[in-house]
């Protein structure tokens, strides 16, 4: 039976709420993204990551979000490729 490759994923999306350079939709475009990228191209769901700040601008959204800092940016990305094998 052939190896079925990994796809991983790490979306970030910035509104910057509250601030002079504060966005709007980048946070929907991420979540869209995601649904694209389990819908259309079949990644599971589990392996994508969401940094956002969403809950920054509403008080809401999952308890166990990650902030879009530059440490949990590196982070993610560190995990996405110790999780990658070749072929991936």
């Amino acid at each position: 039976m052939a190896k079925v490759n990994k796809r991983l994923a790490v979306l970030v999306g910035c509104n910057y709420p509250n601030t002079q350079y504060e966005l709007h939709g980048c946070i929907n475009d991420v979540v869209a993204m995601k649904d694209v990228l389990v819908k259309r191209f079949g990644f599971d769901p589990t392996n994508i990551e969401l940094l956002t700040d969403a809950s920054a601008a509403t008080g809401e959204g999952p308890s166990l979000m990650v902030l879009p800092t530059g440490e949990n940016i590196k982070a993610a990305l560190s995990k996405m490729v110790s999780q990658a094998e070749a072929g991936d």
